[in-house]
Formats: C-alpha cells, sequence, structure tokens
C-alpha cells in the first residue's frame, strides 16, 4: 500500500512521498481504533467493561487487611461528607472484574451522598481462592467493617448490590455473611455453578473453563462436590437476614449469557426452605415453562412497570421479592441503585425530592445539595442549570426554558426513582424570568407558573404526579446584579413575583416558601454578585424548604 520510491535529486517531490505515507499509516490506525472500540462497545456495556479503571472525583482505593489470611484486599471507596450517618453500598465487582473495574453506580452514589465500598474479594472468578470461596466472604466481612469504623455509616441501611458476577456474590452473602445487611439486591445472578457450567458448555462461553480452573486441581473435568459447595442455591437461607430482591431480564439466555432459571431456582429454593407449607409461593413450573420458552406469560398479567419497562412477573413475601422485566442480561442504569430499600417506617421512612432550579441550584453547596443534611433519611434529583426560566428561551435558547424541557426531565426523573414515587417536587424558578429582557412580559410568567404545575399534577406517571409540589420564591437581587444592564429593576420584579407566586401556590394547593422576604435584609453578605448565594445563603433555603417538608410530612 506505501510508495516507496529512491529518489536522490528530487527532495520536495520526496517530501510528498514521505508525507503522503505517514497520512495513509495515520488513517489505517485510525481506522484500526475506531473499529477496535466498536467492537469493546459490542461486547461491553456501561456496568460489564472491565477496561475502564477511571473513576469520579473524590472515590480513593485503600488497602484493607485480610483476616483469612495475612494479605491486604484492595478497594474503591466514597465516604460521605454528611454530618448525619448514611447508608452503606457494598458495591460488588462482575464476574471477570476487580475493584478497580469503574463502577456505573458510584456516580449515583456519589449524588447522593453516601457511603460507598468496591471491594476486591479475589479478583475475577478463574482461580480457586476467588469464585464463592471461604475467602471470598471473608473479604467481603473485612471491607463492611472497615467501611463502618472509618466512615460515618448508618448501621442500619448496609446494602449489598451486584449484577451477573457480582449478583453471585450478593446470593453469596445473603446465605453465609455474618454482618445483619439490610438488603441484598441480585441482578441477573448465577446460583448453580454446576448447572452454569454446563450452560456455559452449550453457548461455547469462557466461563466453564473459569470454573473448572476455580473448582478443579487439574482443570479437565468438573469437580461436581465443589461446584455444588461453592453455590448459594445448595446452601440453607435463614429468616433471620436482611431481605434479597431478584431482578432478571426475561430475555436473558437469548439475549445474553445467563439463562433465567438461575434466578427462577433460586427464589424458589429460598421459599421452599423458608416456607415449607406454603407452596402458593412458589412460582408454578408451567409459569417458569412459559417464561424460559415463550419469553411471556399467558396467564399472568401485571401493571407493574420498571423504568418503564413491563414486569412480566413479580412475586414479594418478607424474605424474598423477584422481578423479571422486559429485558436481557443487564444492570439497569441509574434505577439499580434506586431499588435499594432505604429507611424503616414513619418518621424515618426516606423522602424522595425532585427540584426544577437555575443557576443556584447547581452549585455544590447548592440549597438542593443542603437539603440532604436538613431532613432525615432523604433522596433529592436535582435538575437544575444555569439561566434557566420558567417558560422564556433565554438569550434564544429553548433547553433554559423549563416548560420546553419538561417532559424529557421528568422522563429522566421517573427513571431514576425506579420503583419508588417522589414525595415532592420543589420549584425553584423565576430569578432569570425578572430579567430585563422580559420586563414587559411579566403576566406570562404567572400564566407559565400555572401551566408549569398543571403539568406536573398531570404527568403520566404517579411517581411525578402524586407528588406534591413546593414553590419558592425567587430570592431577592442584590445592588451589583441590577447594575448590570441585563438585571435592571429585576429586584421589584422578583418582589412582585413574591406576591403572586403565593397566591398561585395557594390555588393549587401547593407549599409555599418565601425566601424573598427572609434573605431580603441580608442579601448584601450572602451573595457576592448580588444574584448568586453562597454556602450561608443556600444554607438559609435549604433550611427555610426543609421547615415547610417536615411541617407537611411529620
Amino acid at each position: 500500500m506505501f510508495v516507496i520510491l529512491n529518489l536522490k535529486k528530487n527532495d520536495i517531490f520526496l517530501q510528498q512521498i514521505q508525507i503522503y505515507n505517514l497520512l495513509i499509516m495515520k488513517y489505517i490506525i485510525l481506522l484500526y481504533f475506531i473499529l477496535f472500540g466498536f467492537m469493546l462497545a459490542a461486547q461491553n456495556t456501561l456496568w460489564d467493561n472491565t477496561i475502564n479503571t477511571n473513576w469520579p472525583e473524590n472515590f480513593t482505593k485503600v488497602n484493607i487487611e485480610c483476616t483469612f489470611d495475612t494479605g491486604f484486599q484492595p478497594c474503591m471507596i466514597y465516604k460521605t461528607t454528611c454530618s448525619k450517618p448514611q447508608p452503606l453500598i457494598v458495591s460488588l465487582h462482575i464476574w471477570s472484574g476487580n475493584y478497580l473495574q469503574q463502577d456505573s453506580l458510584s456516580y449515583f452514589v456519589a449524588e447522593r451522598n453516601w457511603n460507598y465500598i468496591h471491594p476486591d474479594f479475589r479478583g475475577p472468578n478463574n482461580q480457586p481462592l476467588a469464585m464463592g470461596s471461604f475467602a471470598v466472604i471473608s473479604d467481603i466481612e473485612d471491607a463492611i467493617r472497615f467501611a463502618i469504623k472509618n466512615m460515618n455509616v448508618d448501621t442500619s441501611e448496609v446494602h449489598i448490590i451486584g449484577v451477573s458476577g457480582g449478583a453471585y456474590a450478593t446470593l453469596l452473602c445473603y446465605m453465609k455473611l455474618n454482618y445483619p445487611a439490610k438488603s441484598f439486591n441480585s441482578l441477573a445472578g448465577i446460583s448453580d455453578l454446576k448447572a452454569w457450567y454446563e450452560e456455559s458448555i452449550g453457548r461455547k462461553q469462557k466461563y466453564a473453563e473459569d470454573i473448572l480452573k476455580s473448582t478443579s486441581s487439574k482443570n479437565c473435568k468438573l469437580n461436581n462436590e465443589e461446584a455444588i459447595k461453592r453455590s448459594p442455591i445448595y446452601m440453607n437461607p435463614s429468616k433471620h437476614r436482611g431481605k434479597l430482591y431478584l431482578y432478571e431480564g426475561i430475555h436473558d439466555g437469548y439475549q445474553g449469557s445467563l439463562p433465567i432459571t438461575q434466578t427462577l431456582n433460586m427464589y424458589n429454593r429460598i421459599v421452599s426452605k423458608l416456607y415449607p407449607n406454603s407452596t402458593q409461593l412458589l412460582i408454578k413450573e408451567s409459569e417458569i415453562l412459559d417464561m424460559v420458552v415463550k419469553r411471556w406469560l399467558q396467564d399472568v398479567e401485571t401493571q407493574r412497570t420498571l423504568s418503564n419497562r413491563k414486569v412480566h412477573y413479580f412475586k414479594d413475601n418478607k424474605n424474598v421479592s423477584l422481578c423479571i422485566f422486559e429485558g436481557a442480561h443487564e444492570q439497569l442504569i441509574p434505577v439499580a441503585l434506586s431499588l435499594i430499600p432505604e429507611g424503616n417506617s414513619q418518621p424515618n421512612k426516606r423522602l424522595h425530592i425532585l427540584t426544577l432550579g437555575d443557576s443556584n441550584g447547581t452549585f455544590s453547596y447548592g440549597w438542593p445539595q443542603q437539603l440532604k443534611d436538613e431532613i432525615p433519611y432523604v433522596d433529592v434529583l436535582s435538575i437544575s442549570r444555569v439561566g434557566k426560566t420558567i417558560g422564556f428561551n433565554n438569550n434564544g435558547d429553548s433547553t433554559l426554558n423549563q416548560l420546553a424541557t419538561l417532559e424529557n426531565d421528568l422522563l429522566n426523573a421517573n427513571i431514576y426513582i425506579g420503583l419508588e414515587e417522589y414525595d415532592y417536587i420543589v420549584i425553584g424558578l423565576g430569578t432569570n424570568d425578572a430579567k430585563y429582557d422580559f420586563r414587559n412580559n411579566q403576566n406570562e410568567v404567572y400564566a407559565n407558573l400555572e401551566l408549569l404545575i398543571k403539568r406536573l399534577q398531570t404527568f403520566q406517571y404517579k411517581s411525578i404526579s402524586m407528588a406534591k409540589i413546593v414553590i419558592k420564591s425567587p430570592t431577592p437581587y442584590g445592588i451589583k446584579s441590577q447594575s448590570q444592564a441585563k438585571y435592571v429593576g429585576g429586584n421589584d420584579r422578583v418582589k412582585e413575583m413574591n406576591t403572586r407566586f403565593k397566591e398561585i401556590a395557594q390555588k393549587y394547593n401547593c407549599i409555599f416558601v418565601d425566601t424573598f422576604t427572609s434573605l431580603c435584609n441580608d442579601i448584601e453578605i450572602l451573595s457576592n454578585d448580588g444574584l448568586h448565594l453562597n454556602e450561608v445563603g443556600q444554607k438559609k433555603i435549604a433550611d427555610l424548604i426543609a421547615i415547610e417538608i417536615k411541617k407537611a410530612h411529620y
């Protein structure tokens, strides 16, 4: 392909040929990496990528002393910055991964500001000390003890979660862990290594070889006794444990590596052991056959959804829950974390709050983030953007118009919440609607707010429409901001908004929070630019909102 010439006289022509050769080589290399990238994309999903070892900010590596032997176990951790104890998420890596494999759940743990640990527990499942050995359980217990000792953990809120090989480890923990975790969350989990070995041979998957390496000394014939010993389905469950939540896509095994019978049989095994006289709790053989062969159930209909997907089959009792959804071998991101059941009963039931805001809601110390410290057991999803208005295209940008982006924002919020519902939606908009450009359109502001409320109250998903709406009035404009042409007269307009927003809140049975009056006298010390509040100012807003929510809820 390359042009090779032996030229001595025409140096210019020689240089052109060299450049041509370099360009060809450059595009060949570029094409290679593009094709390689497509191959990786085809083989790995976000949660299934063992190559990606990039972690979000503030996640750090620690080495934990092992009680099983004299070694150290590496882990990735995140410590909450909240003053009050927060839940601990123990996220277990997949079959071929280790502690370094980037975990997509980590972003959502950081968003909630919970505690997090991602232990190594002997790395990939391809050697005897991994894959369900005594060392695995010991390492996970060591990781939990370390987290409780070194982080601000609510010890009644320890949750273990894993997908695929991580779900296999989660099932092992449910059976054998010597720590009272509150929930064990298995997504597409392996329960029977003996069956998994045979299924992998039929599918020509590498997992059969991994099982041989881990359970058989000669790596040529399966050690059935050892495979059974390391399989959760052959272990005995205890009623004195947290609850096990089993999730599986109905198309797994066809569009994925794991037959759904691994999950269905695990559920039946636990129920038969814990409730031997309650056969009505079991999945019927005909139902299992329909799910495996037809991939739907003719005689079973459920109105449930999971992340906007149909739930084909659902069973729930005190110790174990089963959810078969429209999907394959996958972790539902970001739904997986929202599936975790935190909180007990009132008044400690976890609240879910959605906030719609502008630039004051975007800071790491902004009022949506500070709500997490002001209300016990709260989960806050903030959808805020610099320059956002209630219903104007700010600077001609429709993405800054909350009414224009509302449906997409709410669909994402619904995915985020999973099977739960938002208790409160806080509207923190109006400051940008008071800009000089909109001085002649103020009546539209109030009409837009009413329309926003109506659309929230009638949204297609109950996770949104059932929430109580909180309207936060815009905060005052300071002197520095009003000295700029685009904000001239802004304070008079937000002062009028304060009165009108309160009337609208009463009209639609919403909670009103008067932040304008409360911050009016101190705005010059609460904001450096007269528009964006500092950390003290943001805390004042969070305090005011928290007071009203606590008053309404508790």
